[in-house]
């Protein structure tokens, strides 16, 4: 009897442990987690210098129909992500989408490591302290759409489930709807200011839809283009277009 007691008193000593070791996993940052810390004045900044430092010369390029490569590195992703609101103020539109979205969700500091291939998405819970984490991989289909899997999902250091993360796809899915007719880059004008939130929203959507799911066409009709590739290295992430009658 004694020792029944006593194994069943080791047994619960493990679980016990076993369970705070779980709790101080999840409140832990993952790795790479490191979201831009911008004044206001660097925010304002940052906002026009993706419009006319690298939004502008995009469309520029896409006008001309022949190939190019554009590339943004992960230092640059974390500062407009830092900067939401300011970029959408130079957006037409009513602003402060982002941010109502971002407080009803209850998330702050978003950020994204670029690294191996993948590119990892983090935003932390503001009433816990802790960060989500997703860590996506793209690549094309032969005809040239964009295909997202999902490698890898965590809450802090602790990996969540494959079936629990595919049952919260198929949720988010559901709530982001069917897919648009036409990405953001397809259905925008030459003149960047047309770009809105709504834009980005819908090219986000897509994404969303196509994490584990149906592939994004990536043609951009207005211009002919479509994108040919995508690159993840060295905290780069480099996009490559070309016409769409270029072979594939």
């Amino acid at each position: 009897m004694r020792r029944a007691r006593l194994a069943a008193a080791w047994v619960l000593a493990i679980v016990l442990v076993a369970g705070v070791l779980i709790l101080v996993e999840a409140f832990r940052s993952p790795p790479g987690y490191s979201p831009a810390q911008l004044t206001s004045e660097r925010r304002a900044q940052v906002a026009q210098e993706l419009v006319n430092g690298q939004l502008a010369p995009l469309y520029n390029e896409v006008q001309k129909r022949q190939p190019f490569s554009w590339t943004v590195a992960q230092e640059q992703v974390n500062e407009y992500l830092a900067a939401m609101e300011e970029i959408e103020v130079n957006m037409p539109g009513k602003g402060g989408k982002v941010r109502r979205f971002m407080d009803a969700a209850g998330l702050e500091s978003p950020a994204v490591a670029l690294d191996e291939g993948a590119a990892t998405f983090m935003v932390r819970l503001r009433d816990y302290g802790i960060v989500l984490s997703a860590r996506l991989a793209f690549d094309m289909t032969p005809e040239r759409d964009l295909r997202v899997r999902l490698l890898e999902a965590r809450t802090g250091r602790l990996t969540v489930p494959t079936a629990l993360v595919s049952g919260w796809l198929g949720k988010l899915r559901g709530a982001v709807g069917s897919p648009a007719p036409e990405t953001a880059l397809a259905a925008a004008g030459p003149v960047i200011g047309r770009l809105s939130p709504a834009d980005l929203g819908r090219t986000l959507a897509s994404v969303v839809r196509a994490i584990d799911g149906t592939p994004v066409p990536t043609e951009i009709r207005k211009y002919r283009m479509r994108l040919a590739g995508l690159e993840i290295r060295d905290g780069q992430l480099t996009l490559r277009f070309e016409p769409t009658g270029a072979p594939k």
